[in-house]
């Protein structure tokens, strides 16, 4: 590819993306506009949005000037050694980890069901239901070295988010007199 080649074509480019990033080609006042080869498209024809409008004169169709390869010397400018701008329209997606979640329910039997298996780093959203019968009227403690949820009563729900390092416990204790009544094992993977 000789220099004048390259320079059409980083012009293209150019043009290319303003338009995708500018919402393509518009008549003026909105209509749409009509499909012409690129030789025929004139400055009037590409519409320009809001505040930049009087940027509308100084483009120039690229189509005017044909590539065609010379033995000649040209007197273009020797490229710099600035980096040349980015004119490709791209969306680059960063993997972000789904959420992992769990519902539990709780009584003073145990947890159900007692364990879970989470992987580690993917962030954790556990739902843990205190049921209704066969709860101490004070409900229970919900304690582990990785959270606490104290008094929470029959029927009662909590909700704890969390990014699992480490396998730990969860253990249902009776609020008053400390007595253990089951626990949860959540196991990392």
């Amino acid at each position: 590819m000789t220099t004048g080649s390259s320079t059409i074509m980083k012009l293209a480019s150019v043009l290319i993306a303003g338009i995708l990033l500018f919402g393509c080609l518009q008549a003026p006042g909105g209509a749409q506009a009509t499909e012409k080869p690129i030789g025929e498209i004139v400055k009037e024809d590409i519409a320009t949005p809001g505040p930049i409008a009087s940027a509308k004169t100084s483009v120039t169709p690229i189509a005017t000037t044909q590539a065609t390869a010379s033995a000649e010397p040209t007197t273009e400018a020797a490229p710099t050694s600035q980096p040349a701008a980015n004119v490709q329209a791209s969306a680059t997606t960063v993997p972000i980890a789904a959420m992992q979640e769990f519902t539990v329910e709780i009584d003073d039997s145990g947890w159900y069901p007692s364990s879970i298996a989470v992987k580690k780093g993917v962030p954790v959203k556990l739902t843990m239901k205190m049921r209704e019968q066969n709860v101490y009227f004070a409900g229970g403690d919900l304690k582990s070295d990785v959270f606490n949820e104290l008094g929470v009563g029959a029927g009662q729900t909590r909700v704890r988010e969390f990014t699992p390092d480490r396998t730990f416990k969860v253990s249902n204790i009776w609020p008053n007199n400390g007595v253990w009544k089951g626990d949860l094992t959540v196991n990392v993977e």
